[in-house]
């Protein structure tokens, strides 16, 4: 549609001011240089990089390990000490120093689910469980909430914006953006007392939608597969996936969207301090850059990790801390023993025919 293209267009538009600003920046040409370089095909191999200054020197393999040679003063490239990314992030500093008080950063990645593993996933009340373990500790003085999610279960999300409601009345909680923070992800944030968010980070996408599959047609049509139900009331097989949804049952459904998008854009009125009006004017579930959602409102300040954490040690007054990270990353072995057990301590889940109707009620994804 003309709205989704102007839509998909505001966000292309956003991420590459934001790339190309910053290529700029550290470069000695302007943004408007490099976007006529790149409009016009000029950018067509090395030596154009090079003599526009994108680049400052291209080399040869050879060329290249004679280079860190000659800066890491050892004789053969055989003698060169590499680490690759990982280990070096994993190195832990000593510290012999004790320090009572604690930041505690918080991971939030992957899609907002009601159960399930959350070593790949956010699952409601788990996270919920340990923002109010956060909230009781008392040695943790603030709280850096990082999301990257594209969204997921409305009825999970609440769970998780209560707790960090509660844990918010007690301490200092800062959220702090990856890739993304989008609808369920936004959902879960939006109320942190201070929100940091990267350029072309996508930001917002306040909106719900319900789906409902319908198989049935196809099954017949394709593999002569005929199918029927046995219900006690007229709408007990509406969430079956082998029919096509009445009149009534699509106004059924698009009333609980409503109601959900309501509450949506009630609790992001309430963190950000706008009106629901306003809210409601830039949500529509329009996904925004993190450029656009400083100017719009929906983040604070642009920034990282450490950025968040040091926002938080001020609002928390503290000078000298020590981090924790919820949840502890798993080391492998205990991911595969997880995976084996099924690592799932919620029960047996008893469903009844309207169950579902809360599974397919998901916060928009993209």
């Amino acid at each position: 549609t003309p709205e989704n293209r102007e839509q998909n267009q505001v966000l292309v538009d956003g991420i590459w001011a934001s790339i190309s600003e910053e290529i700029a920046a550290s470069r000695d040409f302007s943004a408007e240089d490099l976007n006529a370089w790149v409009d016009n095909l000029e950018l067509l191999d090395a030596q154009s990089l090079l003599d526009r200054g994108v680049v400052d020197q291209y080399l040869y393999r050879d060329e290249l390990e004679d280079y860190l040679c000659t800066l890491f003063d050892v004789k053969q490239a055989k003698d060169l000490a590499f680490v690759d990314l990982d280990t070096y992030a994993n190195v832990k500093v000593k510290d012999n120093t004790k320090v009572k008080d604690k930041i505690a950063v918080v991971y939030a990645d992957g899609e907002i689910e009601m159960s399930g593993n959350d070593d790949n996933s956010i699952v409601g009340d788990k996270l919920a469980r340990r923002l109010a373990q956060l909230q009781a500790d008392s040695s943790v003085k603030a709280v850096v909430f990082r999301v990257n999610s594209p969204g997921g279960s409305a009825q999970a999300a609440e769970l998780i914006n209560r707790a960090l409601l509660n844990l918010k009345a007690v301490k200092p909680v800062i959220a702090s953006y990856g890739g993304y923070a989008a609808s369920g992800g936004y959902w879960i944030s939006s109320n942190a007392d201070h929100i940091f968010t990267d350029k072309t980070t996508l930001t917002g996408s306040i909106g719900v939608f319900s789906l409902v599959p319908n198989i049935g047609g196809g099954l017949d049509k394709t593999l002569h597969i005929k199918t029927g139900s046995v219900s006690s009331n007229k709408h007990s097989d509406m969430m079956t996936g082998m029919r096509k949804l009445d009149e009534a049952e699509v106004a059924y459904m698009q009333k609980m969207v409503e109601r959900i998008y309501t509450e949506f854009t009630a609790l992001v009125s309430r963190g950000r301090k706008m009106t629901v009006e306003q809210v409601d004017e830039i949500a529509q579930g329009r996904v925004w850059t993190g450029r656009d959602a400083l100017n719009i409102g929906l983040a604070d300040e642009k920034g990282g990790l450490m950025d968040a954490i040091a926002y938080a040690a001020a609002a928390a007054n503290l000078d000298k801390y020590s981090l924790v990270v919820v949840p502890e990353k798993k080391s492998m072995i205990e991911q595969l023993i997880s995976q084996v057990k099924g690592d799932n301590n919620e029960g047996v889940s008893v469903r009844t025919g309207v169950q579902p109707i809360d599974q397919l009620l998901g916060i928009l994804d993209d």
